[in-house]
């Protein structure tokens, strides 16, 4: 918003284009537009996952995470998790070929951690994967069916107009790697190799 006071320009496509920015991200895109869960009483939002959100520069978890005291499975599959059919892909297609001079990223953000960390706190899933690795993975599973099959549908809907598969996670600190490489390729890697894999089958 200060470049675009500064230059003189109206919105961010604008900036973009006096800067000569030749990437445009379209990552999310498909709009949600299933029944939003309710806020917290005090009029937090919540966000689709039913996540407690703060609505700034950057949104964070707030308070009261979902599944902070999700003990089993069972505790897991009865969340209330997203639905692919919530989102509309119909006008992801006509998006794409408006800005077919670009380079263009699209699919799911897919931060399969971050998401799980927000669902329990940070603390709570890394001891959920020590302690109680099944129930870590029943929530990771959700995730990544959801990313999977919102990038799926958001790639047949763009087939041959998208040039960019774009995900992003939080995997290290200042210090080094939040896990374990063990851990890694146990929790993360599956799932990432899945995600890839689709947005290859779609070349």
């Amino acid at each position: 918003q200060m470049l675009c006071a500064h230059l003189g320009l109206p919105d961010r496509e604008a900036l973009l284009r006096a800067l000569g920015v030749d990437l445009r991200n379209l990552v999310d895109a498909a709009p949600f537009v299933g029944e939003p869960p309710p806020p917290m009483p005090d009029g937090t939002p919540v966000s689709y996952f039913g996540i407690p959100d703060s609505k700034g520069t950057y949104s964070s978890t707030v308070y009261n995470p979902p599944l902070a005291h999700a003990e089993t499975v069972a505790d897991v599959e009865a969340h209330r998790w997203p639905d692919p059919d919530d989102f509309d892909f119909t006008k992801l297609r006509a998006t794409c070929e408006g800005l077919s001079e670009y380079a263009l990223c699209g699919g799911a953000w897919s931060p399969l951690l971050c998401t799980a960390m927000h669902l329990t706190g940070m603390e709570e899933f890394f001891l959920l994967m020590a302690m109680k690795p099944k129930v870590a993975e029943a929530i990771l599973n959700h995730l990544s069916d959801f990313f999977y099959e919102y990038s799926r549908r958001y790639f047949e809907a763009t087939r041959g107009v998208l040039d960019i598969f774009f995900m992003g996670d939080d995997f290290g600190i200042q210090t080094g790697p939040m896990m374990s490489l063990t851990m890694f390729r146990r929790f993360m890697v599956p799932h990432l190799k899945r995600l890839y894999g689709l947005a290859k089958e779609y070349d």
